[in-house]
């Protein structure tokens, strides 16, 4: 994509939408990739099949074709989600739209949410942004996050009566009920 058609990263505002981007993942991408991550199993050794991190790879490095960052521009957390096999015979196209943009001082945050479709429509992975809602209480900043596209991947509340209500509200959330002074990150980081 030449340069003047790209956006700066900086200046893409909440609920902009790349333009999508298709291709096909061929067996000599997939031969790249496996090198790259210095992978080795079969499964994906001239069998046709795309490993799930590739087609996660691929649908970044075709997104960051649309745009320009600035120096030091980082990717920091991207919850992904795998909903069907993706074959080298595949057609793909990725597509992205700013969930959030937001400047804080000297730093640009930018939350991007990914989807990638093969040539039936059909979704085969997902990337949303990822949180964690900190004295939760009953679960409002949760639901906010949600409907701005979030996966919420836990929660932390001290109160039992906020945390039973919580839970009513929000029941595929794990929430941990303990006084974040006592430190929380062990159980944040549970599988």
């Amino acid at each position: 994509m030449p340069e003047n058609q790209k956006i700066d990263i900086r200046e893409a505002a909440a609920g902009y939408e790349f333009p999508p981007v298709s291709y096909q993942i061929d067996s000599a991408r997939v031969a790249d990739y496996l090198g790259a991550v210095d992978e080795d199993n079969p499964l994906y050794q001239d069998t046709g099949l795309v490993p799930p991190m590739a087609v996660a790879a691929l649908a970044l490095a075709a997104l960051s074709e649309g745009m320009t960052m600035p120096p030091g521009a980082i990717h920091v957390s991207q919850e992904v989600e795998f909903l069907a096999a993706v074959s080298t015979a595949d057609m793909v196209t990725s597509q992205a739209t700013v969930a959030r943009s937001q400047n804080r001082g000297k730093f640009h945050m930018v939350t991007v949410a990914l989807s990638v479709v093969n040539q039936g429509e059909k979704e085969v992975m997902t990337g949303k942004p990822t949180a964690i809602d900190l004295f939760a209480g009953c679960g409002g900043l949760t639901r906010g996050l949600r409907d701005a596209g979030f996966h919420v991947a836990a929660a932390v509340e001290i109160d039992s009566i906020s945390a039973r209500t919580y839970k009513w509200n929000n029941r595929r959330t794990r929430l941990i009920e303990k006084n974040i002074r006592e430190g929380v990150a062990p159980e944040i980081s549970k599988p």
